[in-house]
């Protein structure tokens, strides 16, 4: 008490920190309050209060709302929680759909930079603040180059909560959708953290594609033959057969119709088709196999691997079986037979560039 520090009532909840003789700068401190705990400061519901003194005196208080890297983010989370609605086609909110009956995962904001936040030497572009119960910023999760310069946020369910919070580190700072501590919750607990991350990815990405100028018919035109020239088939080949067809070990892939793009009511989708047979110079009769068709988004920093074109797999004439774990489709190949595979992507926004990858994998 004698050092000022004010005791809380019997019956007063929460947490108070005095931290005496302090080699932090208050400078320093308070621009760290207002980076990480923006949320907390600005929610109406919890609030924190923050008095800083130096010398004896008090200084200025977190002003988050005064921060231009912020304000972006406190926008998208506003309309995150609802409180302010989306201004235009540079805005976006929405919820994330369930992963079960039970299982909620959140809600986001998100909104593209104009050139004046760009230019500002502390921005931050193309990153999610993730928020949680607490409502700290756990990170700033960087989503990779995009069409348009985005920002967002993200405020998680309370059905997520525990997981999200077992996903953390000691210095909490990410949410690890492979964390030990995941292990002992459940096993649906490491999927809900990579749904949220994977689908937050995926909707930024959307979102500054759609909120693109239209371009004009000579334009898409001129996409879509960069599409058509640089859609590459790569299988994992081991060896090449001078008729065009592809060797994978005893698995012989021969295209039927080459990978290709189609033009639907303003988007795209790929499809093709290939035959898959045993080899010839192969001493087996018979080989279970599984089967993957991967659509893959071509970005600057190369392939990713994360978040891949649904694409659907049939097989002429045969009742397919799907493994679990892979996705793929699993089929036998016997002697002579030729299995005629034919997949086709949902569809994608003109300006994606992706790359078809089919996979053949035999079981033991």
């Amino acid at each position: 008490m004698k050092l000022g520090f004010k005791l809380r009532a019997r019956d007063a909840t929460g947490t108070s920190i005095l931290i005496v003789d302090c080699g932090v700068d208050c400078e320093e401190l308070r621009s760290s309050i207002e980076e990480w705990w923006w949320p907390r400061i600005l929610d109406d519901g919890l609030g924190l209060d923050v008095e800083l003194h130096e010398q004896g005196k008090m200084v200025a208080p977190p002003r988050p709302r005064n921060r231009p890297d912020l304000r972006p983010f406190i926008h998208c989370f506003e309309m995150a929680i609802g409180r302010t609605p989306p201004a235009g086609k540079h805005d976006k909110q929405g919820d994330f759909n369930r992963l079960s009956a039970k299982i909620e995962l959140g809600s986001f904001g998100l909104s593209v930079l104009d050139e004046k936040q760009i230019t500002d030497e502390s921005a931050r572009v193309n990153q999610i603040a993730l928020i949680r119960g607490p409502r700290m910023v756990v990170s700033y999760m960087e989503v990779g180059t995009l069409l348009l310069p985005c920002v967002g946020a993200f405020v998680a369910a309370d059905s997520v909560e525990h997981a999200l919070k077992l996903s953390e580190p000691a210095s909490h700072d990410k949410w690890d959708p492979n964390s030990a501590r995941l292990l002992n919750l459940n096993e649906d607990a490491g999927k809900q953290v990579k749904a949220i991350l994977d689908r937050l990815k995926s909707q930024i990405r959307r979102f500054a594609n759609e909120a693109m100028p239209p371009t004009s018919a000579q334009e898409i035109r001129l996409k879509l033959l960069e599409r058509l020239l640089g859609n590459m088939f790569k299988p994992p080949i081991r060896d090449r057969v001078g008729d065009g067809s592809h060797k994978t070990g005893p698995i012989e892939i021969r295209f039927v119709r080459q990978p290709h793009v189609l033009a639907e009511d303003g988007s795209l989708r790929a499809a093709g088709s290939f035959r898959l047979a045993l080899a010839e110079d192969v001493e087996m009769d018979s080989a279970r196999v599984i089967v993957t068709v991967e659509c893959l988004i071509v970005e600057d920093e190369g392939i990713s691997l994360e978040d891949p074109v649904p694409t659907s797999v049939s097989v002429d004439g045969l009742k397919t079986r799907t493994d679990r774990t892979t996705g793929g489709i699993i089929c036998d190949l016997v002697r002579e037979s030729r299995l005629l595979f034919r997949f086709k992507t949902k569809a994608y926004p003109l300006d994606w560039t992706t790359q078809i990858r089919v996979s053949v994998r035999e079981m033991s």
